[in-house]
């Protein structure tokens, strides 16, 4: 294991067999038991941060606008639920899984942190305002500094969207999600009353690309649709760079097919 895959697995290993977590945030965040690979095991660490912050920031609401008393054991467990997340953000900080936190939840918790007392409770000040985090909205996010991604344009967005399978927006989706959807959009695409249709290539595409290398995206990127142990395994083979490769790729095919939808119509 990689020094960044250790720091990964030693905090979900801290965390995950400690807490069961809400199945509301384990769809959120596309996370799934049993976490087969680093991705996963972030995925899962995601989920858990959620529902706990969910939680506790749920009783510390209730407090501030009644006794502003927050009684020692939460304190307790709010301090290292956030102690854990900024721990494991700053230690990812230049690798790929070094992540955001929602603006407005991490000002706050950059806020109520001091405010904590490990003992005897915190009596919370009159300055503080109740923050509601919804539970419908991811708060972490991947940064992917390096990755560039071709726009799609609004119908593509509208059919990467549709496909998805939990109508997600292309920007909120983790680069397997992307995947995932890019390869349901092609197939989208290229049907026509649930049947495929043949792809002029020679004139779609200026000659530079063949019906056979669109079939061998989809054959390729297949496994990001499928959650069986074999089709995990295969993701696990691509490279980061690998991913944001096929996601321009795909964007590239679905955006073309669709700039040039005539040829749908004519069959």
């Amino acid at each position: 294991m990689e020094k960044t895959e250790l720091i990964i697995n030693d905090m979900f290993t801290k965390l995950y067999y400690l807490n069961k977590i809400d199945d509301n945030y384990m769809k959120l965040y596309d996370a799934f038991q049993p976490a087969n690979s680093t991705l996963d095991m972030m995925d899962n660490l995601f989920a858990y941060f959620h529902c706990s912050l969910f939680q506790l920031l749920g009783e510390l609401n209730y407090r501030i606008r009644s006794n502003k008393y927050f009684r020692a054991q939460d304190s307790r467990d709010l301090i290292e639920v956030i102690n854990d997340i900024f721990a494991l953000r700053k230690e990812l900080q230049g690798t790929c899984y070094y992540f955001n936190i929602k603006k407005e939840c991490h000002f706050f918790l950059r806020t109520i942190l001091p405010c904590l007392k490990s003992s005897n409770g915190t009596q919370l000040p009159v300055e503080i305002k109740p923050y509601q985090l919804s539970r419908y909205d991811r708060i972490f996010t991947y940064v992917n500094k390096n990755n560039e991604y071709i726009e799609p344009s609004d119908s593509l967005l509208e059919i990467l969207k549709m496909v998805s399978t939990r109508n997600a927006t292309f920007e909120s989706m983790e680069i397997d999600e992307k995947l995932c959807s890019i390869n349901q959009a092609i197939e989208f695409i290229l049907k026509k009353d649930k049947k495929y249709i043949p792809i002029d290539c020679k004139s779609i595409f200026s000659g530079l690309l063949e019906e056979k290398n669109i079939i061998d995206y989809r054959t390729m990127t297949n496994c990001f649709r499928h959650g069986a142990g074999e089709m995990i395994e295969k993701r696990k083979s691509f490279t980061i760079k690998q991913k944001d490769f096929l996601v321009n790729y795909g964007t590239s095919i679905c955006s073309v097919l669709i700039e040039k939808e005539d040829w749908k119509n004519e069959k």
